[in-house]
């Protein structure tokens, strides 16, 4: 991280130089996305709030059209502290964002997230609606890693309320795209759920 961090902080300086509010704002979500990667939540925070207030004062649409991503980003670390309604108010504000850039792409990011933190909040209820909402949108989406991760949140979902069959369905969607996928990573961690799952199910 020392040279992707050396160059991130030329390239604040110079946006500050030149006063480039799009360009500073990007640094700062990018700041914040490192840091969030290193589990130091608090910085990330602080980075990923002072990049959304550069975009919730510009009246300048590429800027503000940023706003989807960095309230992502937001979310990634209050849930790294624990803030799982805080996480879901910001998660809600960038939902209600069209017309951007990789929208459908953020969209289904966006309503996984929401699910993982009702899922935290034990509010698994309402955490369906978001989940099925995002399992469609990845099934109407043509990218594999997404189809993957929505089969995984719902294998998951199933899995923290005890229906361990649709779990079990679910997981192995989600093993079949990390095949696909030819991610080794992805491939093992799906691997895992499907083991858990058919432990709990006594199928040794």
């Amino acid at each position: 991280y020392d040279t992707a961090y050396h160059y991130i902080t030329l390239a604040q300086t110079a946006a500050l130089q030149l006063k480039d509010s799009f360009l500073l704002a990007n640094c700062y979500n990018t700041l914040s996305m490192m840091h969030r990667y290193q589990a130091d939540y608090n910085r990330s925070l602080t980075f990923a709030l002072q990049s959304a207030a550069i975009a919730e004062k510009s009246t300048d649409s590429t800027l503000i059209k940023l706003l989807p991503k960095i309230y992502y980003n937001i979310n990634g670390a209050l849930k790294g502290e624990n803030q799982f309604e805080k996480s879901i108010a910001y998660l809600k504000k960038a939902l209600q964002f069209t017309n951007y850039p990789d929208e459908q792409r953020y969209r289904i990011l966006l309503h996984l997230a929401v699910v993982d933190s009702y899922i935290d909040l034990k509010q698994t209820a309402t955490a369906k609606t978001y989940l099925d909402t995002a399992v469609a949108l990845a099934k109407d989406f043509d990218n594999i890693v997404l189809k993957l991760l929505a089969t995984s949140s719902e294998g998951f979902y199933y899995d923290q309320t005890g229906n361990y069959e649709k779990a079990l369905t679910a997981y192995k969607f989600s093993y079949q795209y990390a095949e696909q996928s030819k991610n080794t990573y992805l491939k093992a961690e799906a691997a895992n759920n499907l083991a858990s799952v058919y432990y709990k199910m006594k199928n040794y």
